[in-house]
């Protein structure tokens, strides 16, 4: 059974940043948007070599820790972040098997590559116990050291690199087995997260896939570098035949290069896992040496009975009422004020009930025209009624005698028929007496205006001065 040892990555720092390719730029985006990462909260990468995912992440935390136990790695993910002027990055030189190691709680911890060199169960029971409230572990699966083997999506003419034969290369100088450290790669670490986090307390991960559809141009030097960065071909495996293997493998690429030692691949995408906090978190695995975390702890003991009260009491607060009873089990004394009784649906109804319909027969009665009248009848409605006499007609007239009150006058007697008459025909000749009156002033009148008319014609043209007698010509005889 393979065990780790000082040596699993001797030497490869220096060949990692130039060998590996960055992961996709998605990687970022996608934990920033999974974690809801605003600028404050801290992060813990795990077996975070130089830093490769360490240091693109650091601007969204507001303090960050890089944990390798090369020594190699964490020189040269110190040198990275103090060239970017990252002073919210610090680096441990440590195993993961050795956390908590008083470092805290995490918002985040990442593992990138690095999960399968360790002793995983250890290590996901201690992080379990590391993680805030709604914190989450990632793990990141990609591949850096090559590309996808497909196709290259690009115009250029550059060939791939010639990996099987530097595997085969590699096989030559250290044997068919992949070497780790001082002993052999171990193949069973591998596709094991899922079971050993879920036995850490962890509940059902989220996996996000990104993809990557990058094609990348690659010399002869970083492809050696990358070699070299593998942990199965670091440089201290070669012993004293290291300047040989790179002579040979620098001797086989150039031959097989596009002019300027170019090659072209088609880049890999990443999968993340977020595993969260789930079912249980082992106690022994949270921070408890420095007096803060001990504190804090001391207080969560004593608040947990009473939130335990606190969260039942608001369950049963917030718990449905029963529902009520029907009015057959109501007790009659619970009735304390009775509502207005309702109509009965039959009532209702029937109040709402529209008229009934008329049958087709009263239909056509109601709409059928009345029957036209005879001529003769149209006659006789339309004949005028027969004149009355005078004395029908007075007696027609004359009011209905009203009861006479105690002391009023007896209205005088009307005249009788014969004066009405007299009395209209004086009335006809005084009207046409009138007539011939006014007509007589209407032609006086006129005559006067005529006249007045006439007098003021005459009297302009006496006012307009007769003309001038013409001057006659004179020539020179002195006759016109």
């Amino acid at each position: 059974m393979w065990q780790w040892d000082p040596s699993l990555y001797s030497g490869s720092a220096d060949y990692y940043s130039a060998g590996r390719m960055p992961y996709p730029p998605g990687v970022v985006q996608a934990i920033r948007e999974n974690l809801a990462l605003d600028g404050t909260g801290r992060l813990l990468d795990v077996g975070c070599g130089p830093g490769s995912l360490t240091l693109p992440l650091a601007r969204y935390f507001g303090e960050v820790i890089g944990v390798d136990a090369d020594p190699g790695m964490i020189e040269a993910g110190r040198l990275a972040s103090k060239s970017s002027r990252m002073q919210s990055v610090s680096w441990r030189e440590m195993r993961a098997e050795e956390l908590p190691a008083d470092l805290g709680r995490f918002r985040a911890i990442t593992f990138a590559l690095s999960f399968h060199w360790l002793d995983q169960e250890t290590v996901a029971r201690a992080v379990a116990g590391m993680l805030e409230p709604g914190g989450a572990v990632v793990h990141l699966g990609a591949i850096t050291d090559r590309g996808t083997g497909a196709a290259p999506r690009t115009s250029l003419r550059f060939p791939q690199p010639p990996w099987e034969e530097v595997r085969s290369l590699v096989a030559r100088y250290l044997g068919e087995d992949l070497r780790a450290g001082q002993g052999v790669r171990p193949t069973e670490a591998f596709g094991t997260e899922r079971e050993i986090f879920a036995a850490a307390g962890f509940g059902s991960p989220t996996v996000v896939e990104v993809p990557y559809a990058m094609t990348r141009v690659r010399t002869v030097n970083e492809v050696i570098a990358s070699v070299f960065s593998l942990s199965y071909s670091a440089p201290h495996l070669f012993g004293d035949r290291f300047t040989e293997f790179e002579a040979e493998l620098r001797e086989l690429l150039n031959s097989q290069a596009a002019n300027g030692g170019l090659f072209v691949e088609q880049a890999s995408g990443a999968t993340l896992t977020f595993w969260r906090g789930g079912n249980r978190i082992e106690d022994e695995a949270v921070p408890a040496a420095t007096e803060v975390t001990k504190a804090s702890t001391a207080k969560r003991a004593v608040r947990a009975p009473a939130q335990r009260k606190a969260s039942a009491a608001k369950k049963t607060a917030k718990a449905p009422a029963p529902r009520k009873a029907s009015a057959a089990k109501k007790p009659a004394e619970q009735v304390v004020a009775p509502p207005t009784p309702r109509k009965a649906p039959a009532a209702r109804k029937t109040a709402k009930a529209p008229a009934p319909r008329k049958a087709p027969a009263e239909k056509a009665a109601a709409k059928a025209p009345a029957p036209r009248k005879a001529p003769a009848e149209k006659a006789a409605a339309k004949a005028p009624a027969p004149r009355k006499a005078p004395a029908e007609k007075t007696a027609a007239k004359a009011p209905v005698a009203r009861k006479a009150p105690v002391a009023r006058k007896a209205p005088a007697a009307r005249k009788a028929p014969a004066a009405g008459k007299a009395e209209k025909a004086t009335t006809a000749e005084k009207a046409v007496t009138a007539k011939k009156t006014v007509g007589a002033r209407k032609t006086v009148a006129a005559r006067k205006t005529t006249q007045t008319t006439a007098a003021q014609r005459s009297n302009v043209q006496k006012a307009v001065p007769a003309p001038l007698p013409r001057k006659r010509r004179a020539t020179k005889n002195g006759q016109p």
